[in-house]
């Protein structure tokens, strides 16, 4: 627990002391490849960031989806939102709803995904388009 809230605090102050020249990477919209997670390894674990008419859609290929905003509007490089494991699934998370948030700094995409009795910290890189 003392690690989970550790992180948080360093990822929320990633998003508020973040200069423009750190924002460099772009938008979070594409794919990207898991490279570390708190909740277990998975090399072939991928999320792909897509813009929707009002949000990002977010969709990965381990069974959850979720949609979030940019913050500000206009910055792509930092979201949040919420999002819902798949029902039905293998994951012991299926079925429940989750907050997220995404921020990209430094080539790397770091998520948040927190939930009733969870919390899932993972780290990404881009990854050639594939369709998940």
């Amino acid at each position: 627990m003392k690690r989970s809230a550790i992180s948080l605090v360093v990822l929320g102050a990633a998003c508020l002391f973040q200069t423009p020249s750190q924002a460099q990477d772009g938008s979070i919209v594409g794919v990207w490849r898991q490279v570390r997670s708190n909740a277990g390894e998975c090399r072939t674990c991928q999320i792909e960031i897509a813009k929707g008419d009002a949000s990002l859609d977010v969709r990965a290929n381990n069974g959850w989806s979720g949609s979030v905003r940019a913050e500000p509007a206009d910055d792509l490089t930092t979201a949040a939102g919420g999002g819902r494991w798949r029902p039905g699934g293998t994951s012991p998370h299926s079925g429940k709803f989750f907050r997220l948030r995404l921020v990209s700094q430094d080539s790397r995409l770091y998520l948040l995904m927190s939930g009733t009795g969870f919390q899932v910290e993972a780290v990404f890189e881009r990854a050639p388009p594939k369709s998940i």
